[in-house]
C-alpha cells in the first residue's frame, strides 16, 4: 500500500498535503480578497505559494481560467466539487432578471446544493442580521 493510500479515506479522499494546501488557499484567498486585491492577481500568486506536489496548482489554474474567460470562478469551483468535496462552497452572484437585481447565495457540500436568494431590496437587512450573527458567534468560547 503506498503512503497515499495509506493517508486517505472514504471520508478525506485526499492526502493530508492536499487539505493543508487547500487550508492556505482558502486563508489566503479570503484575507487578501478582503484587501480589495484583484482576484486574478490573488490567484495567480497563491498559485506560487502552494506545493506543487499537490494537484492544488491545476485547480487554481482552471479556476484562473474561468476567471479571466468569465470574469467569475464560481462556476470553476462548482466543477472542482471532486476536488474541493471536503469544504463547503458558498459561490455568491449578483444576477438581474425581469424582477430586478438580487444576490444568490449557493452552498455546495457533499454533492447537495442549497440556494438562497436576496433581493436587493433586501440586502441591508440581510447583512445587518449576518453581522450581527457572527459578533454573537465571535463572542461564543471556542470549546462550548
Amino acid at each position: 500500500m503506498s503512503s497515499d493510500a495509506a493517508e486517505t479515506s472514504a471520508l478525506a479522499p485526499l492526502g493530508r498535503e492536499e487539505y493543508i494546501e487547500q487550508a492556505h488557499f482558502f486563508k489566503a484567498l479570503a484575507e487578501r480578497l478582503r484587501e480589495n486585491a484583484p482576484a486574478q492577481e490573488v490567484l495567480a500568486s497563491v498559485r506560487e505559494e502552494v506545493l506543487a506536489t499537490t494537484k492544488l496548482p491545476m485547480a487554481i489554474d482552471f479556476l484562473l481560467a474561468e476567471l479571466r474567460h468569465a470574469g467569475a470562478f464560481g462556476a470553476a469551483m462548482s466543477r472542482l466539487e471532486h476536488y474541493f468535496t471536503p469544504f463547503q462552497a458558498f459561490v455568491v452572484q449578483e444576477a438581474e432578471n425581469e424582477r430586478g437585481r438580487f444576490m444568490r447565495i449557493t452552498e455546495e457540500a457533499h454533492g447537495r446544493r442549497n440556494t438562497i436568494i436576496i433581493p436587493s431590496t433586501g440586502l441591508d437587512d440581510f447583512m445587518s442580521a449576518a453581522g450581527e450573527v457572527i459578533q454573537s458567534a465571535e463572542r461564543v468560547p471556542a470549546n462550548s
